[in-house]
């Protein structure tokens, strides 16, 4: 049996297993706080909640968590790259223009150094 892990498209790391779980989880735990705010702000006929109060942020994992480093004295700048998304589309219109297949075409850095 294949094991199943979540790559990121833009820098082809794996996700490890808290960033997996919730981001396997995201829609799951997004239902339940609306269930939550249903259930306090518009169901009930004297709500405990009011219905523009500040809600708590889900403070959720995902791969751009991956990216953070802890951050030093101020010193060293920290660079981000991120992924061009008109290069990632280009990529697969040329890929599915050209019949390639998309494990051979995304094996490849997306990012403008390697």
């Amino acid at each position: 049996m294949e094991s199943w892990s979540l790559v990121s498209l833009s820098t082809a790391a794996e996700a490890p297993p808290e960033v997996a779980k919730d981001l396997l989880e995201a829609y799951k735990i997004g239902k339940e706080a609306y269930q939550t705010f249903q259930q306090q702000c518009l169901q009930e006929d004297a709500p405990s909640t009011q219905f523009h109060a500040k809600m708590i942020k889900k403070k959720l994992k995902t791969f751009s968590d991956m990216r953070k480093k802890p951050r030093s004295n101020g010193c060293a700048k920290e660079v981000v790259l991120k992924a061009d998304r008109r290069l990632f589309g280009q990529m697969v219109i040329i890929a599915e223009s050209r019949k390639l297949q998309m494990s051979d075409v995304l094996a490849h850095p997306l990012g403008p150094l390697p």
